[in-house]
């Protein structure tokens, strides 16, 4: 009887790691297992599809994206900080259920990921504590929280959209198989906010020329659809948002 080809054995790092706010919850809830696959699968795919300055390419394009959201957190962190020392606060907010997440890393790109959760930890902290000190509204708060913890999902999105246009460019160059053989499809269930994220990177200019985005199609018709957004309301927006 023929046997069933197992997966290769990959690396895996394993990490034990405990959050505290519902938003940071969140994005490892809906991000965390089709990114780990994505960057996984992005790694893969580019050493079959590319040559060494488009690997390069586009790696730098994902370093930029971790760069950028570790550089906005730690400045609204300064200034959620500030607010509480000039207030004389000390005392930050804790939390009635911490999650421990026992997780499998298939990159180390994932690691770069965690430090992202943990500042968002870190920021929803900071807010709920200035909250407490009466210094921001429920509304503020509730916005706020939103705005970060959409951050992260958009830069997941844009992640997984890289995996989606590699995948596309190496079945134009005839090499799916040999790319599916190396790094099966996830072809489980997405998160509609994930879902909502690719399709909003789908439309965004990026810089990444080394794998070709899919040609979009044109509708003859003359009606315009409504785009799923990631934004709050538009109600007026604290000044401490500005993911």
């Amino acid at each position: 009887m023929p046997q069933t080809q197992q997966p290769n054995s990959r690396a895996v790092f394993k990490e034990s790691v405990t959050f505290s706010s519902l938003q940071a919850h969140h994005v490892m809830d809906r991000c965390f297992e089709k990114l780990n696959r994505s960057l996984f699968s992005i790694s893969v795919i580019l050493q079959i599809t590319c040559d060494e300055e488009k690997i390069d390419q586009v790696n730098d394009v994902i370093k930029d994206y971790f760069i950028d959201g570790e550089k906005d957190l730690m400045l609204q962190i300064a200034q959620m900080k500030k607010i509480l020392d000039d207030n004389g606060v000390e005392k930050l907010a804790g939390y009635t259920r911490p999650r421990v997440f026992e997780l499998e890393l298939y990159s180390p790109r994932m690691k770069k990921f965690l430090v992202l959760v943990e500042l968002l930890d870190q920021l929803i902290r900071l807010i709920d504590t200035v909250w407490f000190a009466s210094e921001l509204t429920d509304k503020q708060k509730k916005v706020a929280g939103i705005q970060w913890r959409q951050r992260l999902i958009k830069l997941s999105g844009r992640i997984i959209n890289i995996e989606k246009r590699a995948r596309n460019d190496a079945a134009s160059q005839g090499k799916k198989e040999e790319v599916e053989a190396a790094a099966p499809a996830d072809t489980s269930d997405t998160d509609e906010e994930i879902l909502a994220a690719v399709k909003e990177a789908e439309n965004e200019t990026t810089e990444i020329k080394a794998i070709k985005a899919p040609v979009k199609k044109v509708k003859k018709d003359t009606k315009k659809e409504t785009e799923p957004s990631l934004e709050p309301d538009s109600e007026p927006e604290p000044k401490l948002a500005t993911a």
